[in-house]
């Protein structure tokens, strides 16, 4: 499944010769087909601005908003039959899932691995489910039907995270041939347009309760659980606290070839005076 990529947006694309000579510009529709799976999560790391850490195959994700099957008994949740991932930002290094939620609103939601208790307390692993609790949200949660009924959708609210980041994302949606499994690529080069096909869910602006997932296989379940502890482990140690926003790193200085020489060959050095050993019983104060 990784090795096809496609994408739900024309690309521009440009070819040029080793002359430098253009032979296409234009935008066009976009497939990539790779030849390794290296090759192809190199790609979207470089592409989203984030590594890929991991990607686990998922039959149903629901919430306490959105729940796992509808009034006729069929399965629908969030999402169902997509694949997420695990993205670790190069940036402040924190830890996200996404995935496509093709059963609500069709958006690619991104959720914060740190908004969420460490402790998996509710896991099934005969049927290949868990549940990830929001931190500070326990209890029962509104009747989702109700708020429905009252607001006339499915409202929910959503925060930014560009304030968290430092570096304001704009979304570039793609996903991959088979099974209908999407995901979003999201560059860091333009602002978060407030019409953004991504879902950010924060604490203060996540409206929901939990997030439960069944996984489509074991091995995808019990991969999840492992990488989800060492994602949970590295964002713990900065206790939930963003990356200060009044720090700035001074990009390093070119060093071209022989530059290294140079410093060590320095005239400046090399004529400095040669200081003796003072004798001993040398008292500085007696200096005549």
């Amino acid at each position: 499944m990784e090795l096809y990529l496609s994408f739900l947006e024309p690309h521009r694309i440009r070819y040029v010769t080793n002359d430098h000579t253009i032979v296409h510009d234009d935008h066009i529709e976009v497939k990539y087909e790779f030849t390794t799976t290296v090759g192809s999560h190199r790609f979207q790391s470089e592409l989203r601005g984030q590594d890929l850490v991991d990607h686990f195959d998922f039959d149903v994700i629901w919430s306490d908003k959105d729940s796992r099957t509808d009034s006729f008994g069929s399965v629908r949740g969030v999402g169902s039959i997509q694949r997420m991932k695990m993205w670790r930002d190069k940036y402040t290094t924190y830890h996200y899932l996404t995935f496509y939620a093709n059963r609500t609103d069709r958006r690619y939601r991104e959720y914060l691995v740190y908004l969420y208790e460490a402790d998996i307390k509710n896991r099934d692993d005969s049927h290949r489910r868990l549940r990830l609790t929001v931190r500070g949200r326990r209890g029962s949660a509104p009747d989702s039907a109700s708020q429905s009924n009252a607001s006339g959708s499915h409202s929910s609210r959503r925060f930014s995270m560009a304030s968290l980041r430092q570096r304001p994302r704009t979304s570039s949606q793609h996903h991959d041939r088979h099974h209908g499994s999407s995901h979003s690529s999201v560059p860091r080069s333009n602002l978060l347009p407030p019409t953004s096909a991504i879902s950010y869910s924060l604490a203060n602006g996540l409206d929901i309760r939990y997030l439960s997932i069944q996984f489509s296989r074991p091995d995808d379940y019990y991969r999840f659980i492992e990488q989800w502890t060492i994602a949970q482990n590295a964002d713990g140690e900065f206790g939930g606290v963003p990356f200060p926003s009044d720090c700035f790193e001074l990009p390093s200085p070119e060093i071209l070839p022989g530059d290294g020489r140079d410093i060590y060959t320095s005239t400046s050095v090399l004529e400095l005076p040669i200081m003796e050993e003072p004798s001993e019983g040398y008292d500085p104060r007696n200096r005549s």
